[in-house]
């Protein structure tokens, strides 16, 4: 028996609408899904970026610091070559004195 518009049951008509529903239901659903996985790769890159910058950004504040610690420690070497200099320069001066 081939089916018309005219002569098919309207129960058959409103299930193939509610499967029409569906599956147009369905498919919003699965591009919601492609467009929060989208959404949750794009903030995941946002995120491992903006982390590396934090770890790049830490590394450069701990080079720093050890230049700082580098040219402080020179410093005190050269303050303590001054003042061991300045020392043997008084002790020769005294002796100098004493003679």
């Amino acid at each position: 028996m081939a089916a018309t518009g005219e002569n098919e049951d309207p129960l058959v008509e409103l299930r193939r609408q509610e499967l029409r529903i569906k599956e147009a239901d369905l498919y919003r659903k699965a591009q919601d899904d492609e467009e929060r996985l989208k959404l949750d790769q794009k903030e995941n890159i946002d995120r491992n970026k903006i982390a590396r910058e934090k770890i790049d950004s830490q590394e450069d504040i701990a080079e720093m610091r050890g230049q700082i610690a580098a040219a402080k420690l020179d410093a005190d070497e050269d303050k303590t070559e001054m003042q061991g200099r300045l020392a043997v320069a008084k002790l020769k001066q005294d002796r100098a004195r004493a003679n």
